[in-house]
């Protein structure tokens, strides 16, 4: 497997090199989610080559590696003193916003009260429920912006160098969580059409693709617009996916955005790991099969594969079900 590393502007770091591929039919390129390490980013990709090599020889495969972690401001001292001290909330909270640009947030996000930000986040739960729940929304808005970041600047630049080396390779494009905001991003930036994109229990908004949302057109609507991928364009998704479930409902509850539909198909805030792509006239709705079941991909088509039987959460994707949507897409 060849590495490439990006730090949070997508700018390649040391040591970090293309692979040769002179010869290969096939290139795979996959990246990891929120909060993984190197090493779990490693794991991450050697499993999925394990589970392809069920099916035959995997292609080559490039793994993107990208800073996840977590927001780790909130911890220690300071998140005790916001227990007891409005004042001390403030300062919490202040600094927790500061690290949030304007556009990936809402602007309520920004402009509420702080007790009443808590209050919404928290529900009917204690005010540390709110102030945890505050801390995993800033990580979302945070990696939402840096990976799209690293996407569009840090990987699509790449792609359109092995395009340019290795014309008759095609490039599969595979994400986890937000690597596949940011494989998204990618291919929306490109030069040349991708042969493939599959978005692994993704963490972006299910209106991504969307020609238009109140007017307004989903972030990757270009992704369909301009034809970016040649081949099959895969979703998974699943509501035992409570990661994705969960971040986008505390993004609903600091809207005010009813409670019954928190973080479901109707609520303008769900994610595309939850509900697939939705109010998407090219989607198509269908169920992740057994390994080796025949798929019909159709061209030009979002297909939205519910996975319930085969994910269980967020991170559980190293199945056969899922390498067998992965090699089948290859192999389309």
């Amino acid at each position: 497997m060849c590495e490439l590393h990006f730090d949070e502007r997508g700018h390649l770091t040391d040591g970090s090199a293309l692979p040769m591929l002179a010869g290969a039919s096939d290139v795979l390129v996959l990246s990891h989610g929120w909060n993984n390490s190197a090493d779990e980013a490693r794991e991450l990709y050697h499993g999925l080559e394990r589970e392809l090599g069920r099916f035959g020889t995997p292609p080559p495969v490039i793994g993107v590696f990208w800073p996840s972690k977590k927001f780790d401001s909130v911890l220690g001292a300071e998140f005790d003193a916001a227990l007891d001290s409005p004042m001390a909330r403030q300062v919490l909270v202040g600094a927790m916003r500061a690290a949030v640009p304007q556009e990936p947030a809402p602007s309520v996000f920004h402009m509420l009260p702080v007790e009443i930000l808590l209050r919404r986040l928290a529900g009917s739960q204690p005010l540390r429920e709110g102030l945890l729940n505050l801390s995993n929304l800033t990580t979302f808005y945070q990696m939402k912006e840096r990976a799209g970041i690293i996407g569009r600047t840090g990987l699509a630049p790449v792609l359109d160098e092995i395009s340019h080396r290795y014309p008759k390779v095609r490039i599969h494009l595979a994400g986890h969580s937000f690597g596949a905001r940011l494989v998204t991003a990618a291919a929306d930036a490109v030069d040349n059409p991708v042969q493939s994109l599959a978005l692994l229990q993704g963490a972006f908004s299910h209106h991504g693709f969307a020609k238009s949302i109140n007017g307004v057109a989903g972030a990757f609507r270009n992704v369909i617009a301009r034809c970016k991928v040649q081949g099959p364009l895969v979703v998974t998704h699943t509501r035992n996916d409570q990661a994705v479930g969960l971040a986008y409902a505390l993004a609903s509850r600091v809207a005010g955005q009813e409670a019954a539909f928190l973080g479901d198909s109707n609520d303008r805030f769900g994610g595309i790991g939850s509900n697939g792509a939705v109010r998407t006239s090219e989607a198509i709705q269908r169920s992740l099969l057994p390994a080796r079941a025949e798929y019909n991909f159709q061209s030009g088509k979002i297909h939205n594969f519910k996975a319930d039987a085969f994910i269980r959460s967020h991170s559980d994707i190293l199945n056969p079900e899922v390498a067998w949507l992965i090699q089948s897409v290859l192999s389309a």
